[in-house]
């Protein structure tokens, strides 16, 4: 779904809360991915990906207030979804103060872009987060006699929305991330001390994607049975 049909379908959803007994609405839809590739024992041990979608309507019904969420996105599903959350707050407690911001409230844009998303976020191949998590596994394999395990990770994510308000209010946003993780196990006497280190950016070209699995090697776990 584009940004142009999140708002689309937002702004419908919010006129339908409208036309069916709610004084003020708020919409907001967004989407999300992820994806994480987990090597263990120089193989792929977990290879995740996921896409998401929902909608989320906030509803002010004869001074009363109601949330709900749902990711069935069909118009003709969300007008009955709607419809039942509109009833469904007529049996809640008035709340008079619970409103929708003040109009001049809202942000009014042209402030300086946050960059909080890396655009390129979906040209990143597939094949190279792959590359990447065995990369920092193959640092530590072999350094040392004392490991016994050694569990790395790439992960991104992207998340995208759009919010619609009955009082005028419309607006999007968008961020993403991207990981590098590992995780290492030594023996050190009768206890098996484990260790992680983690790395993370906004943007791929700017995460450190080297070095993860030695930094993990390095740290010194805390042994249990040593406070003071």
């Amino acid at each position: 779904m584009t940004k142009e049909e999140k708002y689309s379908l937002a702004k419908w959803a919010m006129n339908h809360a409208l036309e069916n007994g709610a004084q003020q609405a708020s919409v907001n839809i967004s989407n999300s991915q992820s994806s994480s590739v987990e090597v263990r024992e120089e193989k792929i041990d977990k290879l995740e990906q996921a896409i998401q979608s929902s909608l989320t309507i906030r509803l002010y019904v004869d001074k009363k207030y109601s949330a709900h969420s749902t990711n069935r996105l069909k118009k003709e599903e969300l007008a009955h979804f709607i419809e039942q959350a509109i009833e469904g707050t007529r049996f809640l407690s008035e709340d008079e103060f619970r409103t929708l911001p003040e109009p001049e409230l809202y942000y009014k844009g042209g402030n300086n872009d946050l960059k909080t998303l890396d655009t390129d976020f979906s040209k990143v191949d597939p094949q190279k987060k792959i590359d990447l998590a065995f990369a920092v596994e193959k640092e530590v394999l072999g350094k040392d006699d004392r490991i016994i395990s050694v569990s790395t990770n790439y992960y991104d994510g992207f998340d995208e929305r759009v919010m619609v308000t009955s009082n005028g209010f419309e607006g999007d946003s968008a961020n993403s991330h991207f990981g590098m993780y590992a995780s290492v196990s030594v023996k050190s006497g009768d206890a098996r001390p484990e260790a992680s280190w983690n790395e993370s950016a906004i943007f791929f070209d700017q995460l450190k994607k080297e070095n993860v699995g030695v930094a993990a090697l390095k740290v010194q776990p805390i042994k249990s049975g040593n406070k003071k």
